[in-house]
């Protein structure tokens, strides 16, 4: 039992601290490169939340999010990876396995190529510098997405198989650019999709935290005020000054309420 009031490190320093964190980005990196490309190939995940507790799957960010490793070093490596493919998955919507295999490289790169003698804050301006270029290069390369086009990928996306490719196609040529897909359990053996036109809100609270009613499992607010966000809030700082303005109104209205009643109640004397 720790009395002191804090959890005891492990310190790795140069050599010994990059390898260990090599060595997480390389056990994570073969997980995740197994699935590259239309003939890659399926990973079997240990998952409680899913059909007799096992994953079948081939997407490399679902492969990402799964891996956690006992060393706590080579875990921390398996944390960025992870911030990495998933940021991937969210700006670019795809493109997360060869986020994490062109990281492995540039970082084995590295180690061979930098030492002491080198200065690391210009080889990272460089990379900076390389990866813009890199992009405007392959701006230049891109071509818009046609009906023809966005079957292809979709198919070489399912494995190549064309009539779940088709039906990918059907939906985002649905949806639009703008629309939101979602991807559920088909509760019969065919592969179907729906369409829903109005705007998606997710529903529930996402904490136990939020339950006004423990007995109803409920949470419930009356006259309250609506915050929309596009960003997860993690801490009420991100949002202090949005509730500086209405924690004081609030303050008003019961320093009234208690005025009003304290009133009421010399008036009746």
């Amino acid at each position: 039992m720790n009395e002191i009031g804090y959890s005891p490190k492990n310190l790795h320093f140069d050599k010994e601290g990059r390898n260990k964190l090599i060595t997480g980005i390389e056990k994570i990196s073969n997980a995740v490169k197994s699935t590259l490309g239309p003939s890659g190939q399926t990973v079997l995940i240990e998952s409680p939340h899913h059909t007799h507790g096992i994953t079948v799957t081939k997407d490399g960010v679902t492969v990402a999010k799964s891996v956690d490793l006992l060393d706590p070093v080579e875990n921390l490596a398996v944390r960025m990876m992870k911030e990495a493919a998933d940021r991937t998955a969210t700006l670019a919507g795809d493109g997360t396995t060869t986020a994490i295999v062109i990281t492995e490289a540039l970082v084995k790169e590295g180690e061979r190529l930098i030492n002491y003698k080198i200065n690391k804050t210009e080889v990272l301006r460089d990379l900076v510098r390389n990866t813009k270029d890199i992009v405007s290069q392959l701006e230049k390369m891109s071509k818009a997405v046609t009906k023809g086009r966005l079957r292809d990928v979709a198919t070489i996306s399912s494995n190549n198989d064309t009539h779940i490719g088709g039906i990918i196609s059907k939906v985002y040529k649905g949806v639009g650019k703008n629309g939101i897909v979602t991807v559920d359990r088909s509760q019969t053996s065919d592969t179907h999709f729906e369409t829903t036109y109005g705007l998606k809100i997710d529903r529930g609270f996402s904490s136990n935290i939020f339950i006004t009613d423990q007995k109803k499992d409920e949470c419930i607010f009356d006259d309250v005020h609506i915050l929309v966000s596009d960003a997860e809030i993690s801490n009420v700082l991100q949002i202090e000054k949005i509730l500086a303005p209405i924690i004081k109104e609030q303050e008003a209205s019961y320093y009234c309420t208690v005025l009003d009643k304290c009133c009421q109640h010399v008036g009746s004397q």
